[in-house]
Formats: C-alpha cells, structure tokens, sequence
C-alpha cells in the first residue's frame, strides 16, 4: 500500500481523508475513531522516516504550533501542580492528539484538494448521522420527547450540542467549497441538518446558525438566499411554537433551574476558596470528586469536581492567572491571525471559541478532535483570504 502512495500528493490525501475519517467515526464507535486515528499516524510516522514527506520545521510553523498546542502545555504544567497527579494524567492522556494532529499539519506540506477531501469524507459521515438522528426523531415522535432537553439524548446520534456544532460546521463547509453540484441535493441537505440542529436543542447552536444565517443573507444574493430565508424561518417555528426550547431559553438566565449556572457559580467558589490562585489548584485536584451542581456543599470536598461548562473557566480554575494570562495572549494572538483567513476558516473559528466559552470541550474526545483537526485548519495557508477566498 505504501510503494502504491509514494506521491506525496497522495499520500497527504490518504493521511487526510483518515483523520477526517476518525473525526467523523466519533459519531458510531470511540473504538474505530481511535483506530483510524492510530493509522493516520502510523502512516506520517512511517512517510517521515522513509523520506516519503518532509517536514517543514521553519520559525513560523513552530510558532504556530505552540499557539494550537498550549491547551496541551497547560494541561501538562496542571498534571504536576495537583496533588492527585494520578487523576490528571487521564486528562492528558485525553488531550494527545493536541500535541500530535497540530504536528502533521503544521510540519508537513498539505495540499488544499487534500484537506477538501477530507472535509468531504467528514460531510458523509455527519450526513450519516443526521440521517439516523433523523430516524431516531420518527421512532419517538409519538413519545412526547421531542426537543426535550431532558430526553434529548434519545434522539441525537451523539450528546447534542456537539453534534449541533458538527453539523454547523458540514453546513458552512458545504457552502464555502460548493461540495454538493447538484442543486435539489444541496437544498434537501440543508433542509435535513437545519431540521438536525432544531432538534439538538442547543442554544447556543440555535444563535450561532442564525447568525451564519444574517451573515450569508447580507454576503449573498442567490438561490442560497433563499435557502438561508426557509432555514431562518424554520428554526424561528420551532423556538416559537415549542414550549421546552422557550422554556430551555428561559432557564438560561434563571440560576434555580440553571445547571450551567450554577457550575459556573461553582467554579467561582473554588477560586474563591483557594488561597494563592497564581497558576491554579491542578487539574487532578478539581476532577478528583465529582458532585451535583443541586446540591452544592460548601466544605474542602464539596467544592471540587464541578465540570464548569466552560473551557476558560476550567483552566482558570486548574492553571490560576498563569493560565489565564497565556489564554488571553493566544487569543489576542488567535483574532489577529484569523483575519487573514478566508470565511470557512473565520466561522469556524467562531463556532469553536464560542463553544469553548460554554461547554469544556476538551474533557470529551468529541471536543478534543473538534479541537485538534479543525484549529490548525483555520489557520493554515490553505485558506488564506487574499487567494483562497471561495
């Protein structure tokens, strides 16, 4: 297989058509994902050694790569500031592939047609799994559970706002690379996941794709026009005419029938409770008990273990000002650089960081990969405005 793939042009594709293929496994089977993961590498590993691809080891690329990896590195400095280390190894264990895809697309020469293909590969896994989440919609229509957030993971093929931001992603990428030809094919699937999103009942998912949708009205005057109109005016029947989704937005802002809120109020405790904050309590030591955001005690044990929902929040916890001070310059950093992009790159960046301020994504392997293939992505050459613009 590997005297067959000596182009490099094919065997970046190969490498990239595998780890979009992981990404998109994550929907069926962690097993598989990991598996084709493990190929992917094999193969770079394997193209390295034999000279097959050249790694491009320039100043750039390797201030880039410590830009996409520093969740990794603050991570690992977390790891060794908790007393419960044992714990927070799992959690870095979680986070490898931020050291490792970063480094295959960062070092190594990949063609734009190549990542293309992967992200076609990805749009037929995720057209897939709106199909099945679509399905599992029909079985229970009559079950009274439809966008319930209670119920809801009856319905979605994996735990919903991820799979609400999955499928956000296919949509702007099928826009952007114009990957489906034919037009009553591309109108059906845009149907089809404006349907998937409603029923994943996430709302921040609801508010960034009514937001894509503002954006493309203003940017475009075609038949997608008058695709975003029907999706906008759809998503609008749903929110308005289902009293869960009304009553989900709320909640939001209702801190007794709040989660969320009361997470991140948790997690505000445990700063509170620390007595030197300067580069955290470590990792180990927050996940190490894990309690009901209801029933909140306020006692040396009580505090820790909350999922805060918020990524930011997580490493302010477990990396103190330290951690919070490198976020903000890799985010400062993060904006800068994304202007350069080209729109896929720029509203998917959005999707992810809006997703981070909200949801740990980087304590499920759905988030890590999400993280992991789509970050070094935005901010490749590849999709560079000035001559990749779509």
């Amino acid at each position: 297989m590997f005297k067959a793939l000596s182009k490099h042009h094919d065997l970046s594709t190969l490498v990239n058509v595998l780890l979009f293929s992981s990404l998109g496994l994550i929907y069926f089977s962690f097993a598989l994902s990991n598996i084709v993961l493990g190929l992917a590498i094999a193969m770079v590993i394997y193209s390295i050694l034999f000279k097959k691809i050249e790694l491009n080891l320039n100043k750039h690329n390797f201030v880039f790569y410590t830009f996409l990896i520093t969740p990794f590195l603050l991570t690992l400095i977390s790891v060794f500031n908790s007393e419960n280390s044992s714990v927070g190894f799992k959690y870095l264990w979680l986070r490898l592939p931020i050291l490792i895809i970063p480094f295959i697309f960062q070092f190594t020469k990949v063609e734009k047609q190549s990542l293309i293909a992967g992200l076609k590969v990805f749009t037929a896994f995720s057209i897939v799994a709106v199909l099945k989440t679509l399905y599992n919609a029909l079985i229970y229509r009559n079950e009274d559970i439809l966008f319930d957030p209670d119920f809801i993971f009856f319905i979605t093929i994996i735990q919903h706002p991820y799979f609400g931001v999955f499928v956000l992603i296919v949509l702007v990428s099928i826009i952007e690379f114009d990957m489906i030809k034919y037009k009553y094919l591309k109108i059906s699937l845009f149907i089809l996941f404006t349907v998937a999103i409603a029923l994943a009942t996430s709302r921040l998912v609801y508010l960034l794709f009514a937001l894509i949708i503002v954006f493309y009205l203003i940017k475009r005057f075609s038949i997608k026009k008058a695709l975003v109109i029907a999706a906008l005016l759809s998503l609008i029947s749903v929110l308005f005419l289902n009293k869960n989704i009304i009553a989900k937005f709320q909640t939001s802002v209702q801190y007794e029938n709040s989660p969320r809120l009361k997470l991140w109020n948790n997690a505000y405790k445990v700063v509170n409770s620390e007595g030197d904050m300067s580069f955290g309590m470590g990792i180990g030591d927050y996940y190490k008990i894990k309690k009901d955001p209801y029933f909140f005690e306020d006692n040396s044990n009580g505090i820790k273990g909350y999922n805060p929902h918020s990524q930011i929040a997580e490493f302010f916890v477990t990396n103190g000002y330290f951690g919070l001070i490198v976020l903000s310059i890799c985010f400062i950093f993060g904006i800068k650089e994304i202007r350069k992009q080209n729109t896929f790159a720029m509203i998917t960046f959005v999707i992810i960081v809006s997703f981070a301020f909200t949801e740990c994504i980087l304590t499920r392997q759905f988030g890590v990969q999400l993280y992991s293939i789509f970050m070094p992505l935005v901010f490749m050459t590849n999709f560079r405005r000035t001559n990749n613009e779509t």
